[in-house]
């Protein structure tokens, strides 16, 4: 890896930290970015020391959060990562399609969570509780619709 290479890399993982994110899943995220093309997945095995099973769950994480596309090239067996290069867009897409999936799957649960508990006999501490999530789930619907206005502004930047 070249000293460019290492430099970005120590400053991505150091991003990644402060966010929560596995430091070498940000090595790993910091050399697909880099890469002006495609790079397979053994040449980032190669780069990063890590092996290549250890490589291909990275990727497959990267590519599950939206940050990584992979492909595999006609004729060969071999799996290839990449990523946008253009950093609003990326991380633009990343956000919002991660909070969509967040409000699709909390429309899904939680109505039918506050329909099995209301049906039942509650104490009176239970009652309190399935008040605290029935106001959990209006305050999502109402951060959804909030939400909706930011992503709009989100990708008209991102353009």
């Amino acid at each position: 890896m070249s000293h460019m290479q290492e430099d970005f890399v120590g400053v991505l993982q150091q991003m990644a930290e402060m966010s929560g994110m596995d430091r070498a899943l940000a090595e790993i995220f910091a050399l697909v970015y880099m890469e002006p093309e495609e790079i397979s997945l053994e040449e980032l095995a190669r780069l990063s020391g890590y092996s290549p099973s250890s490589v291909s769950t990275k990727v497959n994480l990267l590519e599950k959060m939206g940050l990584v596309t992979k492909k595999r090239k006609p004729h060969t067996n071999r799996i290839f990562a990449y990523t946008e290069k253009e950093f609003v867009k990326l991380i633009t897409s990343h956000v919002l399609e991660a909070q969509k999936k967040k409000f699709a799957f909390a429309k899904e649960k939680l109505p039918a969570l506050i329909t099995k508990y209301k049906a039942k006999k509650l104490s009176e501490n239970e009652t309190k509780k399935l008040a605290i999530i029935e106001e959990y789930y209006k305050s999502v619907m109402r951060f959804e619709k909030m939400y909706e206005g930011i992503a709009q502004m989100m990708k008209k930047e991102a353009q």
